[in-house]
C-alpha cells in the first residue's frame, strides 16, 4: 500500500519538528536489524554528524553481498550513492520525503510502554481500512541536529486528524522498533535498533574516496 510505505518512511528514518527542545545533539552510529520474512534480514548502519548522514545497507548481488552507502547531505539536499566496488559515487538531488495531501488514517498511542536498549518506548499503531498496521514503539531521548530531525517530517500536513500525529513529529520521537502488519497480523515487515552509540565521527566518513569515478 502507498500509504503505509510513505509512513514506513517517516517512522524508520530521523524524524522531529521545530518545536522540539535539544539537549544534547545526537552524534554516532545506529544499528538496526530490517527483517522482511522468507526474504530479507540484514543489518544496516547509519552515521549521523552535524547535517550529514550515512547509512550502509547491505545489497546482495547474483552470488555476493556488496555493502553500498548513501551519504545524504540535508542542508544541501544532495545523496550521493556509493558503490564501492565500482569505485563509483553518483551524486543526484534529494528531496525529504512528505505526507503532504496524504488522509491519514486511525493514529493511536496505547499507552503501553515498554524499554528497548535501555530507551524509555512508547507503543504507537496506525491502523488503515483495510486492516494493515504499523506498530510503532519510539523514544524521545535521542536528540540530532535540526537539519536531520527533519529528513522525513517537511510537508506534513495538519489539521483535522493530525493532531496525535503532530504531537509525535513536536516531541521528538524516534522510533526503536517499527513493525508492518497484514490484515490478519501476519509481519510483513520489521525494523528494529539494535545499537546506539554515541561517538565522534570523522569528516573523512562522509567524503567521496579520491579514488572514486564521479558523476550525476
Amino acid at each position: 500500500m502507498i500509504f503505509l510505505r510513505a509512513i514506513l518512511f517517516c517512522f524508520i528514518g530521523v524524524i522531529a519538528s521545530a518545536d522540539v527542545v535539544l539537549a544534547e545533539v545526537f552524534e554516532g552510529a545506529i544499528e538496526s536489524q530490517i527483517v522482511v520474512p522468507s526474504q530479507v534480514n540484514v543489518m544496516s548502519k547509519a552515521f549521523i554528524k552535524g547535517n550529514m548522514v550515512r547509512t550502509e545497507t547491505p545489497i546482495q548481488a547474483f552470488n555476493s553481498v556488496v555493502t553500498a552507502y548513501s551519504i545524504v547531505d540535508v542542508e544541501k539536499h544532495q545523496q550521493i550513492k556509493v558503490w564501492p566496488d565500482k569505485k563509483l559515487a553518483v551524486m543526484e538531488p534529494w528531496e525529504p520525503k512528505t505526507l503532504k495531501t496524504t488522509k491519514f488514517p486511525e493514529f493511536t498511542k496505547t499507552g503501553i510502554t515498554d524499554k528497548i536498549l535501555g530507551y524509555p518506548v512508547d507503543q504507537f499503531v496506525i491502523r488503515t481500512p483495510d486492516g494493515q498496521s504499523l506498530e510503532v514503539w519510539s523514544t524521545t531521548e535521542l536528540n540530532f541536529a535540526r537539519p536531520v530531525l527533519q529528513m522525513y517530517s517537511s510537508g506534513l500536513p495538519q489539521g483535522d486528524g493530525w493532531q496525535e500525529m503532530e504531537e509525535y513529529f513536536r516531541k521528538g520521537y524516534f522510533s526503536l522498533r517499527t513493525i508492518h502488519k497484514a490484515a490478519d497480523g501476519t509481519v510483513k515487515f520489521k525494523l528494529e535498533v539494535k545499537k546506539v552509540e554515541r561517538k565522534s565521527l570523522a569528516p573523512d566518513l562522509f567524503a567521496i574516496p579520491s579514488d572514486y569515478q564521479r558523476t550525476e
